[in-house]
């Protein structure tokens, strides 16, 4: 799903490619084993040329932690780019709205 090239931003990470992004999927589910997600898409605006796109939404994770009780919401943006008929992400970006416990 991700083009070749994509970068990925996640809160508090750098900057990810690929083969990054990768890893941290295989660290976050041992980290987070009993997690669940939940896309929700808000608006997908394509370009007149039908090139691209432009996803927005929001996410809901539960079950977060060894212990499956953490949870965490935020919003995301996703760049879609249509190459050889298919389409791939090129950019992926998300943060947290869920306020920092202090």
């Amino acid at each position: 799903m991700l083009a070749p090239g994509a970068l990925v931003i996640r809160e508090n990470e750098p900057a990810m490619d690929a083969a990054a992004f990768q890893a941290y999927l295989v660290k976050d589910y041992a980290d987070n084993p009993k997690a669940t997600v939940d896309w929700n898409t808000d608006s997908i605006r394509v370009a007149d040329a039908g090139e691209w796109a432009v996803q927005t939404g929001q996410y809901t994770v539960g079950a977060l932690g060894l212990a499956g009780d953490g949870s965490d919401s935020g919003r995301f943006v996703t760049i879609w780019t249509k190459t050889g008929g298919a389409w791939k992400v090129t950019q992926d970006t998300s943060v947290s709205t869920t306020p920092v416990k202090k």
